[in-house]
Protein backbone atom coordinates (compact mmCIF):
# COMPACT_ATOMS: atom_id res chain seq x y z
CA UNK A 1 0.00 0.00 0.00
CA UNK A 2 2.63 2.15 0.67
CA UNK A 3 4.54 1.76 -2.49
CA UNK A 4 0.75 2.85 -4.26
CA UNK A 5 0.73 5.71 -2.38
CA UNK A 6 3.92 7.08 -3.25
CA UNK A 7 3.44 5.97 -6.81
CA UNK A 8 0.41 8.10 -6.92
CA UNK A 9 1.56 10.97 -5.54
CA UNK A 10 4.45 10.98 -8.20
CA UNK A 11 2.40 11.06 -10.12
CA UNK A 12 0.54 13.70 -9.67
CA UNK A 13 3.57 15.44 -8.72
CA UNK A 14 4.53 14.93 -12.54
CA UNK A 15 1.26 16.12 -13.69
CA UNK A 16 0.82 19.03 -11.81
CA UNK A 17 4.35 20.28 -12.92
CA UNK A 18 3.74 19.79 -16.26
CA UNK A 19 0.54 21.39 -16.54
CA UNK A 20 2.52 24.48 -14.55
CA UNK A 21 5.18 24.42 -17.06
CA UNK A 22 2.73 24.33 -20.23
CA UNK A 23 1.29 27.46 -18.80
CA UNK A 24 4.64 29.12 -17.80
CA UNK A 25 5.65 27.94 -21.25
CA UNK A 26 2.45 29.55 -23.31
CA UNK A 27 3.02 32.58 -21.38
CA UNK A 28 6.37 32.85 -22.33
CA UNK A 29 7.88 32.46 -19.35
CA UNK A 30 10.38 29.72 -20.17
CA UNK A 31 13.22 29.88 -17.82
CA UNK A 32 10.46 29.43 -14.89
CA UNK A 33 8.97 26.47 -16.95
CA UNK A 34 12.62 25.23 -17.48
CA UNK A 35 13.28 25.66 -13.48
CA UNK A 36 9.54 24.17 -12.91
CA UNK A 37 10.45 20.59 -14.88
CA UNK A 38 14.04 20.05 -13.32
CA UNK A 39 12.68 20.68 -9.67
CA UNK A 40 9.87 17.78 -11.05
CA UNK A 41 12.42 15.81 -12.34
CA UNK A 42 14.72 16.29 -9.47
CA UNK A 43 11.90 15.07 -7.42
CA UNK A 44 12.20 11.70 -8.64
CA UNK A 45 16.47 11.45 -7.86
CA UNK A 46 18.14 11.45 -4.69
CA UNK A 47 19.48 14.66 -3.64
CA UNK A 48 22.76 15.44 -4.77
CA UNK A 49 22.42 13.18 -7.52
CA UNK A 50 23.03 13.93 -10.91
CA UNK A 51 19.94 15.21 -12.90
CA UNK A 52 17.90 12.50 -14.67
CA UNK A 53 18.96 13.59 -18.04
CA UNK A 54 22.53 12.89 -17.13
CA UNK A 55 22.46 9.34 -15.74
CA UNK A 56 22.13 6.09 -17.76
CA UNK A 57 19.29 6.24 -19.49
CA UNK A 58 18.10 2.42 -17.92
CA UNK A 59 17.90 5.27 -14.41
CA UNK A 60 15.20 7.22 -16.02
CA UNK A 61 12.76 3.59 -17.06
CA UNK A 62 14.17 2.65 -13.53
CA UNK A 63 12.93 5.78 -11.62
CA UNK A 64 9.51 4.48 -13.27
CA UNK A 65 9.19 1.05 -12.39
CA UNK A 66 7.72 -0.65 -9.32
CA UNK A 67 8.49 -3.99 -8.40
CA UNK A 68 9.66 -4.72 -12.03
CA UNK A 69 6.64 -3.30 -13.53
CA UNK A 70 6.71 -0.10 -15.80
CA UNK A 71 3.72 2.45 -14.50
CA UNK A 72 2.55 3.95 -17.37
CA UNK A 73 1.06 6.95 -15.64
CA UNK A 74 4.12 7.81 -14.46
CA UNK A 75 6.51 7.23 -17.07
CA UNK A 76 4.41 9.55 -19.50
CA UNK A 77 4.75 12.52 -17.17
CA UNK A 78 8.26 11.63 -16.55
CA UNK A 79 8.89 11.14 -20.11
CA UNK A 80 6.79 14.29 -20.98
CA UNK A 81 8.52 16.37 -18.73
CA UNK A 82 11.98 15.29 -20.38
CA UNK A 83 10.68 16.02 -24.03
CA UNK A 84 9.61 19.97 -22.98
CA UNK A 85 13.23 19.99 -21.22
CA UNK A 86 14.40 19.14 -24.15
CA UNK A 87 12.57 21.28 -26.44
CA UNK A 88 13.26 24.45 -24.03
CA UNK A 89 16.86 23.82 -23.64
CA UNK A 90 17.70 23.63 -27.59
CA UNK A 91 15.59 26.61 -27.87
CA UNK A 92 17.99 28.13 -25.62
CA UNK A 93 20.97 26.68 -27.51
CA UNK A 94 21.74 23.94 -24.90
CA UNK A 95 21.99 21.31 -27.62
CA UNK A 96 23.76 18.92 -25.64
CA UNK A 97 21.70 19.22 -22.91
CA UNK A 98 18.31 19.22 -24.69
CA UNK A 99 19.66 15.79 -26.28
CA UNK A 100 19.81 14.01 -23.24
CA UNK A 101 16.71 14.89 -22.17
CA UNK A 102 15.66 13.64 -25.52
CA UNK A 103 16.77 10.06 -25.62
CA UNK A 104 15.79 9.63 -22.41
CA UNK A 105 12.00 10.47 -23.30
CA UNK A 106 12.42 8.76 -26.71
CA UNK A 107 13.56 5.72 -24.42
CA UNK A 108 10.25 5.92 -22.43
CA UNK A 109 7.86 6.05 -24.89
CA UNK A 110 9.61 3.20 -26.15
CA UNK A 111 9.12 1.44 -22.76
CA UNK A 112 5.82 2.67 -23.02
CA UNK A 113 4.71 0.89 -26.47
CA UNK A 114 6.51 -2.17 -25.44
CA UNK A 115 4.56 -2.51 -22.40
CA UNK A 116 1.26 -1.29 -23.71
CA UNK A 117 -1.62 -3.71 -25.03
CA UNK A 118 -4.83 -2.80 -26.38
CA UNK A 119 -6.26 -1.45 -22.65
CA UNK A 120 -3.84 1.11 -21.96
CA UNK A 121 -3.94 4.51 -22.10
CA UNK A 122 -1.38 6.22 -24.34
CA UNK A 123 -1.82 9.38 -26.12
CA UNK A 124 -3.22 9.51 -29.51
CA UNK A 125 -0.23 10.71 -30.67
CA UNK A 126 2.33 9.28 -29.02
CA UNK A 127 3.97 8.29 -32.43
CA UNK A 128 4.01 11.74 -33.60
CA UNK A 129 5.61 12.67 -30.18
CA UNK A 130 8.31 10.21 -30.90
CA UNK A 131 8.70 10.87 -34.29
CA UNK A 132 9.69 14.73 -33.18
CA UNK A 133 12.07 13.06 -30.91
CA UNK A 134 13.74 11.07 -33.85
CA UNK A 135 14.21 14.11 -35.99
CA UNK A 136 15.49 16.26 -33.07
CA UNK A 137 18.30 13.63 -31.97
CA UNK A 138 21.23 12.92 -33.83
CA UNK A 139 22.27 9.28 -32.89
CA UNK A 140 25.62 10.35 -33.70
CA UNK A 141 26.30 12.53 -30.59
CA UNK A 142 25.08 10.28 -28.23
CA UNK A 143 27.23 8.13 -26.13
CA UNK A 144 27.64 4.53 -26.38
CA UNK A 145 24.77 3.18 -23.92
CA UNK A 146 22.20 5.79 -25.35
CA UNK A 147 22.60 4.48 -28.63
CA UNK A 148 21.57 1.37 -27.27
CA UNK A 149 19.28 1.81 -25.30
CA UNK A 150 16.84 3.33 -27.90
CA UNK A 151 15.75 1.47 -30.75
CA UNK A 152 16.37 3.61 -34.12
CA UNK A 153 14.32 1.38 -36.55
Amino acid sequence: MIHKDVLMRQIQQMTEALAQALALISDGRTDEAQREIAEALDDLTDPGTLPLRERPVSDAIAHCTTRGTLSIDLALQVAHLLRHQGDLMRRQEQFEAALRSHVRALALYQALLAESNADTPLPLDIHDRMAHLNDAIDPERLHDDERAAVDWS
